[in-house]
């Protein structure tokens, strides 16, 4: 089962409006998007059972002494939590996926806006970070800071722009976890997962 979850967060700030909560009880493809509409340190916890349990555990983003944190809890224990990295200007994290990978492990996968690097060329680039956990034991969780994905650039004579990347997981033949595939008008890779290294490759 895949999530997909919209999130435009500002930096300092995440603003909360939750658009069809039933949509995470559906298949792929459904999407609940966070508008700017009011400044809080946290986002409300997204309810999700990460290891089929019939249990729901809740991810929440926080952001505090200026840096963003993923935390993944049940109940009142907190189980994981994570320091993700931003750099510049207006950082932001856009959205986050959900799934079950195989094998016992499932993956949480981040987008992340950097945000803008230089006010002249305005420099936007896009990255993925994923959290990766044994779904028998929730507290056993690896955090993988990912490529860059996209970007987008602007200056005062012209406008270049790289579409935001599809990203998608898929199972290859004869795999018996899921990759990340990576896809744009260009290009396409896929990231791995290293059982022994605990680690996407």
């Amino acid at each position: 089962m895949k999530w997909l979850i919209g999130l435009f967060v500002p930096m300092m700030s995440f603003a909360i409006n939750l658009q069809d909560v039933r949509s995470l009880m559906n298949p792929p493809s459904n999407e609940v998007e966070i508008d700017k509409h009011r400044f809080i340190k946290s986002t409300e916890p997204y309810f999700i059972d990460l290891n089929n349990d019939k249990i729901n555990e809740n991810i929440r983003f926080t952001y505090a002494d200026g840096h963003y944190y993923i935390s993944i809890s049940e109940e009142a224990e907190v189980l994981a939590n994570h320091k993700i990295r931003v750099e510049g200007g207006n950082s932001r994290i856009q959205r986050f996926y959900f799934e079950d990978i195989g094998e016992g492990m499932g993956a949480v996968l981040i987008v992340i806006s950097e945000g803008t690097f230089s006010t002249i060329d305005a420099l936007e680039k896009q990255r993925i970070d994923l959290v990766t956990f044994n779904q028998k034991n929730l507290k056993e969780s690896y955090y993988y800071e990912g490529p860059l994905v996209s970007y987008s650039q602007s200056s005062w004579d012209s406008k270049k722009r790289k579409l935001s990347s599809f990203i998608s997981f898929i199972k290859f033949p004869n795999q018996k976890i899921k990759s990340v595939l990576i896809e744009d008008e260009q290009t396409s890779f896929t990231l791995t997962w290293n059982r022994s290294k605990k680690t996407w490759e």
